[in-house]
């Protein structure tokens, strides 16, 4: 199976829509060495993500005016390449996939994080609330299937969207596995005493 991945957020955003975008390729490529991965960015920051699996390739803006306009080369320009590249499935790992998308030859899956530009609307500017809506909205409706990372999000595509629930499945964000690191007593004390922190 070939997979695309929207890794944007992988290469170029340190925390967060980065994370959670570089452990979830980074645990696909490891457990399923069988199958091909795709990673579509506009660029790269090899500091922040280098993937190294045998079985990832990673696919940026190829012309100058691509690299130029890679904002269009992200909403449009990928949508040729997901056919020419043969892809299976396409996963949208933050909020968004292709405008034009070619539905009837790859199937896709986009992860929602939020909708908190429209659940508090103040917070953003209305450029920006427009510019979100659209590319959400489309991501909601044209999706096979949607993750939500959690109930409220859900939610909140339901509401604000309209969109059938059958589709939606919420799923728990992971967890990097150096939080699964157990301290030792001595560990835990130096840290108690560092932030001044109760015994227990």
């Amino acid at each position: 199976m070939r997979i695309g991945f929207d890794a944007k957020r992988a290469f170029l955003n340190k925390s967060g829509l980065g994370s959670y975008s570089r452990n979830l390729i980074s645990a696909l490529c490891t457990n399923f060495p069988e199958s091909e991965f795709m990673l579509y960015t506009t660029g790269i920051n090899s500091d922040l993500f280098s993937p190294s699996f045998a079985n990832a390739r990673v696919r940026t803006p190829e012309t100058f005016s691509q690299r130029i306009i890679h904002p269009i080369w992200r909403s449009y320009g990928i949508t040729k390449l997901l056919v020419s590249d043969r892809i299976d499935i396409y996963h949208g790992l933050s909020h968004e996939i292709p405008f034009r998308f070619p539905s009837e030859k790859v199937k896709s899956v986009v992860t929602i994080h939020d909708l908190i530009f429209l659940r508090f609307p103040g917070l953003y500017t209305a450029f920006d609330r427009t510019i979100y809506e659209r590319k959400y909205r489309y991501a909601c409706q044209v999706a096979d299937r949607i993750i939500a990372i959690s109930r409220q999000t859900a939610d909140d595509i339901v509401e604000f969207f309209g969109t059938n629930r059958s589709k939606i499945e919420v799923v728990y964000q992971g967890c990097h596995p150096g939080f699964y690191q157990a301290l030792s007593s001595a560990e835990k004390d130096t840290l108690r005493r560092k932030y001044d922190l109760p015994a227990s």
